[in-house]
């Protein structure tokens, strides 16, 4: 950084023109120390794509002043245009100290899509600086109007943990975006770092704040393990944080198809869970279908409201259901 600006690509479209693609093709790609590549929107032209094809990927790392590396896509304030699509293709790709990979909208625009097609994704805890997660986000932000992007993660193995997250999200009165994961092998999500004044490692879809609809998660994969407070999660309210005004947008619906999905918590305190909650705006459904879903040590798997909201349903299709040790399907 030199004088409080990133080191890093940017590729910026101000006016009424369409603004050009930003293409990086290497062996590897490191984005270390605050470092930023990006491409952002003032205009109301259509943004330029970003592409960025790697054998690895690796992300991590803060500025002096503590702020994390991102890989990202931004509709600003005075953005009335159509985001780019932001498109990574690699091997392996790892994401730790917060660093994020993202589409943000504050104006007018409709954000751009995420895809993202990795052999082995890993997203690693959250930034010791300010305690925001490592993760993929699409999001919304409140007093924005535009719709954001969807994110579509196609990979062999994604592991979530220490309080890392892959969320959509919207705060504004645009909807948030779908989140998408194919993992052939497996999907693990693993513990959380509340203690470190973050949440629950996990798959995220928020509509708070604002009056827009959360997106969908849609999730395939042969093995699903939740464990150790890990989540996923659709809702349009925080629980932890009072400070956050409920949406009264509708909650997103939660699909998981998948041959086997295990829930494993620590205790009833600390459970791993699925849950579609609501405030005002009505509840996401659940539907699973698995060969053999296993719920234990106080896992939960819940479709509620805490306000005026009608509350989702849940639906399981299994040949094999385990429940025990404090879980419960409720």
């Amino acid at each position: 950084a030199r004088n409080g600006t990133p080191s890093g690509l940017f590729a910026n479209t101000f006016a009424n023109g369409d603004g050009g693609d930003l293409k990086i093709d290497t062996d590897n790609l490191v984005v270390v120390d605050g470092a930023k590549i990006g491409s952002n929107l003032f205009g109301s032209g259509k943004m330029g794509n970003l592409t960025i094809k790697a054998n690895s990927i690796e992300l991590s790392g803060l500025t002096a002043e503590g702020t994390s590396g991102s890989i990202e896509t931004t509709i600003g304030e005075g953005g009335t245009g159509i985001g780019g699509e932001l498109t990574i293709e690699t091997n392996s790709l790892t994401l730790g100290d917060g660093t994020q990979i993202g589409s943000n909208v504050f104006g007018s625009g409709t954000g751009g899509d995420i895809a993202i097609t990795a052999k082995d994704i890993n997203l690693i805890g959250l930034s010791p600086a300010d305690g925001n997660p490592s993760g993929f986000f699409t999001i919304v932000n409140p007093g924005a109007t535009g719709d954001s992007g969807n994110v579509n993660i196609t990979t062999d193995n994604l592991t979530i943990s220490e309080g890392a997250q892959i969320a959509v999200s919207t705060g504004g009165s645009g909807s948030a975006g779908n989140l998408i994961v194919t993992a052939s092998d497996s999907v693990e999500l693993v513990g959380n770092a509340i203690e470190s004044g973050g949440g629950s490692s996990g798959l995220f879809s928020n509509a708070v704040f604002g009056s827009g609809n959360g997106g969908n998660i849609d999730l395939t994969t042969d093995k699903l393990t939740i464990q150790d407070g890990a989540t996923i999660s659709a809702s349009n309210f925080l629980s932890g944080n009072a400070d956050v005004p409920p949406g009264t947008g509708k909650a997103g619906n939660i699909n998981i198809n998948a041959e086997n999905i295990k829930l494993d918590g620590i205790d009833a305190d600390t459970p791993a869970s699925i849950t579609a909650s609501t405030f005002a705006g009505g509840g996401g459904n659940i539907i699973l279908k698995s060969n053999t879903v296993t719920a234990t040590n106080g896992s939960q798997v819940t479709a509620e409201t805490s306000g005026e909201g009608a509350g989702g349903a849940i639906q399981v299709n299994t040949d094999n259901l385990t429940i025990n040790s404090d879980a419960i399907f409720s």
